[in-house]
């Protein structure tokens, strides 16, 4: 997941990737039902990296590492 994200998003850092997506599924830590978890964790950090990517686009990268 971390690879095709990183692919679908090269404009941004693959660290940042990688940080995204632990972070998203760590929202599902201890949860009873954990047969979505990889599609929702996938979805959530994609929603996650276009909001980065309008950051970058918007503010530039010298303040984009500052918000995520």
């Amino acid at each position: 997941m971390i690879e095709r994200l990183t692919g679908s998003f090269p404009d941004i850092n693959a660290a940042d990737v990688d940080h995204v997506v632990h972070r998203s599924y760590k929202l599902f830590d201890g949860k009873p039902i954990r047969d979505f978890v990889p599609v929702l964790v996938e979805r959530m950090a994609r929603n996650d990296l276009l909001a980065q990517r309008h950051h970058l686009a918007t503010t530039g990268p010298q303040t984009a590492g500052a918000a995520w």
